[in-house]
């Protein structure tokens, strides 16, 4: 069992809650993930993605867990690619 911070958010620490309310999201969806993430690694944002058929996933250079402050050009081109497809 993951030891956390104490404030760590629920999606973290609750990946159960988390799986369940993706499942019952019925619009496309996409996971923006910053490659210097302290809280999601590259390892746990693929196997997530494995698991949800057909979403979307971009893996931010130089960003950390707060990807659209820390590469808001990124995140943004991002997000725009991702609602043209």
């Amino acid at each position: 069992m993951a030891i956390y911070k104490k404030g760590t958010p629920s999606e973290i620490t609750d990946v159960d809650r988390l799986e369940r309310c993706v499942e019952n999201i019925s619009v496309p969806k996409m996971l923006v993930r910053g490659r210097m993430s302290d809280l999601v690694s590259e390892h746990r944002a693929r196997e997530f993605v494995k698991r949800h058929p057909g979403m979307g996933f971009v893996d931010v250079s130089n960003a950390g867990h707060m990807v659209a402050g820390d590469r808001n050009d990124a995140f943004t081109a991002a997000i725009v690619d991702f609602l043209k497809a």
